[in-house]
C-alpha cells in the first residue's frame, strides 16, 4: 500500500465518524436526559410536584435531571473524543477504556452541577445522583448502539 491509499483510508475514516451534532449524537443525549429524568426520580422518589430552586427561580426536579443529563452525555461524548486517541488501538481496551471515560465523566457532571447550584448538598445525595448519570449513560449508549438503527438515527429506524 503506498503512501496516497493510506492517506485516503485515513481520510475516510475520519469523515465518517459522526459529529456531536449529529443526529445520533443529538439522540444519545435526549435518550440520556430522559433515563436521567426517570432515574432522578426513582431514586429521590420525586413527584411531578417536585422542584428545584436556584437563583430565586424554581424548575420541576425532572426537568432538571434532563437538562444535566443530556449536558451530560455531550460532555462524555466530548470527553471520549478526546481521550480515546490517545489510547493504545487495541480495539478491546478502546472500547472498555472509552466506556469507562463515558461513566466517569457522566458521573462527575452529576455530582458536580448539582453540588456548583447547591453548595449544600451533602457528598451522599451526590453520590446518588452520580450514580444515576452513570447508570443513565451506559443504558442511553446500550439503547442507541444496539436497539436503535444508528447508521441513520432514531427517525430512520421506523
Amino acid at each position: 500500500m503506498n503512501f496516497n491509499q493510506t492517506q485516503h483510508i485515513n481520510t475516510i475514516t475520519k469523515v465518517d465518524e459522526p459529529s456531536l451534532v449529529s443526529v445520533q449524537g443529538i439522540q444519545k443525549a435526549l435518550i440520556n436526559g430522559s433515563i436521567a429524568a426517570a432515574g432522578i426520580t426513582i431514586v429521590t422518589g420525586a413527584t411531578r410536584s417536585t422542584t428545584f430552586t436556584y437563583k430565586g427561580l424554581t424548575y420541576p426536579l425532572w426537568q432538571v435531571a434532563f437538562a444535566v443529563g443530556t449536558g451530560a452525555s455531550f460532555a462524555s461524548d466530548l470527553a471520549t473524543r478526546f481521550f480515546v486517541p490517545h489510547i493504545d488501538s487495541n480495539s478491546k481496551s478502546q472500547h472498555m477504556e472509552s466506556m469507562a471515560i463515558y461513566m466517569l465523566t457522566s458521573g462527575a457532571v452529576f455530582y458536580g452541577i448539582p453540588k456548583i447550584m447547591n453548595p449544600s448538598l451533602l457528598p451522599e445525595e451526590g453520590l446518588q445522583l452520580a450514580a444515576v448519570g452513570v447508570a443513565a449513560e451506559v443504558v442511553a449508549n446500550y439503547v442507541n448502539d444496539k436497539m436503535l438503527a444508528v447508521e441513520k438515527g432514531f427517525i430512520a429506524s421506523f
